[in-house]
């Protein structure tokens, strides 16, 4: 079970943050009823949001034990979900040959700076044993979550133009 006060705040922020993606997903998809750029990357990130805050708790109590494999288990598992999200949607859109959206840029860019903040963290962890990068990496990933759920409610207005 998760007890101390960053973990718990780590699984409430993330749990909102879910929900509320996924009620913003929900009305672009009951609103627009259709197949576009939007849907399909809020689709996919979806999938990923749900994956990784279920994960979270497991990777969690990996990442408190000695030594740097766990460490790496950590930030390389969010890295490797955020890079298949950024993947799935370039070759989903080459597939279904959609244009792609400025809002779904925004969106890979979320994930793109995320992977970004786990991997200065993880080699800030790995080469120089110090957390003076700590505060920059928690914040920065609740702030690009944040940012995920505003470009997610900008869809839903941007919706209505997008053909």
């Amino acid at each position: 079970m998760i007890g101390t006060a960053f973990e718990i705040g780590l699984l409430e922020i993330s749990k909102h943050i879910v929900l509320a993606s996924f009620i913003l997903w929900s009305l672009y998809v009951a609103i627009y009823r259709r197949l576009d750029s939007l849907s399909l990357t809020m689709t996919i990130s979806i999938f990923a949001l749900m994956a990784m805050h279920m994960l979270t708790p497991y990777l969690y109590k990996l990442a408190l034990k000695d030594g740097l494999v766990f460490k790496a288990i950590w930030h390389f598992s969010f890295s490797c979900i955020n890079i298949l999200v950024i993947l799935s949607v370039t070759k989903s859109h080459q597939a279904l040959k959609l244009k792609i959206d400025p809002l779904t840029i925004a969106i890979g860019g979320c994930f793109f700076l995320a992977t970004i903040l786990q991997m200065i963290r993880f080699f800030e962890k790995a080469i120089t044993e110090t957390s003076l990068f700590a505060i920059i990496y928690s914040d920065g990933i609740q702030l690009i979550n944040i940012m995920l759920t505003i470009v997610f409610a900008a869809c839903i207005f941007r919706g209505r133009k997008v053909t």
